[in-house]
């Protein structure tokens, strides 16, 4: 851990001396590489190889857990189907019959993550690889759309510490290989595509973007949250205009939808309401039966405990600044307290096992709280507060991922 940890370090001093120009092989001439590629692209491997040493060293223990049926009852779903579009049919209509009758994973989510393990079966073979190549891959390419975020909302520096902060997120270890974590990729970039219509008003990248994330809802509906965060930051930017890429971005997200509804019969709407329903009776049932542990303010204190004390302290104060600008001063700010709302949103509605089912916002809390620290005005020990900081998660990360039993307990699901 020690070597990736360096090896970051390395290439932050160098990504930023060279800054966001075009890397020339000196030997090769006519080799260039654009830098906002080049940089991602350097920190999905060490993410890559990271999560490949983890898999290593915990194969056995990863392995039983999915394919244990009550911890990870994706995987024994998605070796189930063998027609995608009748599974998802029945799967729709069942999950509206009581409770005990279809058995409560399926009555409470949409069928979108066996569905995803079913195409990487297709990819990968139909074993318990499958699962944990599917989650590392996509976990890894999160940083790619952190990047393009960071440096469109911030700047280059911030991109590149974003990147490195979101390698040492203790969450996205320990919770690895539930598919929450694939939902980040998804998501961030459904983000980074509206963004980026906002700014050169290409409504085509607002419907691709709007598209995306109606595909994160049919794998957890709680990602809808994020049409709050693009309408908050729509009003409050002041510009009228832009009210079009909104209008796109909405559509994008509802007609897949509305087309399955009505199309094909797809009782969609139906189902999600059930499931909104099952899982508040679960949240009080469980709660019922422990609520030291089955709780919405226990599960809200693991979320940003597992993020790491650091990071999460950037990003309160990050907060705190931004409501002292209200919104209309700074296109950041606007951003901040957007994503607040919609973080608040998710904590509300998804209540229980916060720190793996709201991990799809974690990128964005990194983008933040790494957006602070270079708010901070003195240039010469830029790069020192930065190291330090670094330094700070990664001690973080270590005393976490030591914990694994404590946790299992705590969080009241397996982790290994």
């Amino acid at each position: 851990m020690i070597i990736f940890l360096v090896i970051q370090y390395i290439l932050l001093k160098f990504f930023f001396e060279k800054g966001n120009q075009r890397f020339v092989f000196s030997t090769w001439k006519f080799i260039r590489i654009e830098m906002s590629i080049l940089a991602p692209l350097s920190f999905v491997m060490i993410f890559l190889l990271f999560q490949i040493l983890i898999m290593w060293m915990r194969n056995d223990k990863i392995i039983s857990l999915i394919e244990d049926q009550q911890s990870f009852a994706y995987y024994s779903l998605a070796l189930r189907i063998s027609e995608p579009i009748g599974y998802i049919s029945e799967w729709l209509r069942e999950m509206q019959i009581p409770l005990l009758y279809w058995g409560g994973h399926m009555a409470t989510h949409l069928p979108g993550y066996p569905l995803m393990i079913h195409i990487a079966f297709q990819i990968f073979g139909e074993h318990s690889y499958s699962v944990m190549y599917l989650v590392s891959i996509l976990s890894a390419l999160t940083i790619f759309p952190i990047f393009w975020i960071s440096n469109l909302i911030y700047g280059w520096r911030v991109a590149i510490l974003s990147c490195i902060l979101y390698s040492w997120i203790p969450s996205l270890t320990l919770n690895f290989p539930y598919m929450d974590l694939i939902l980040g990729f998804f998501v961030c970039s459904s983000i980074l595509l509206f963004l980026q219509s906002f700014r050169t008003q290409n409504t085509v990248m607002s419907l691709i973007g709007g598209l995306i994330l109606s595909s994160c809802i049919f794998m957890s509906y709680v990602s809808a949250s994020i049409l709050v965060m693009v309408l908050i930051f729509t009003i409050f930017s002041g510009e009228s205009k832009k009210i079009i890429n909104l209008l796109f971005y909405f559509l994008g997200t509802v007609i897949p939808y509305v087309i399955l509804e009505t199309v094909i019969g797809w009782p969609i709407i139906q189902a999600t309401l059930s499931a909104q329903r099952t899982n508040s009776w679960f949240y009080w049932h469980l709660h019922s039966l422990n609520p030291l542990v089955w709780n919405i303010g226990h599960s809200t204190l693991f979320f940003f405990m597992l993020i790491g004390l650091p990071v999460c302290i950037m990003f309160f104060i990050s907060l705190i600044r931004s409501l002292r600008y209200f919104f209309h001063e700074h296109e950041n700010s606007t951003f901040v307290l957007s994503f607040a709302a919609v973080l608040s949103i998710t904590i509300l509605f998804a209540k229980l096992e916060l720190a793996r089912v709201a991990s799809f916002l974690i990128p964005i809390i990194v983008i933040m709280a790494s957006g602070e620290i270079m708010k901070w005005k003195n240039e010469n020990n830029l790069v020192t507060n930065l190291t330090l900081l670094i330094i700070a998660q990664f001690i973080v990360f270590l005393v976490h991922v030591s914990q694994v039993d404590l946790y299992s307990y705590m969080l009241g699901y397996p982790i290994v």
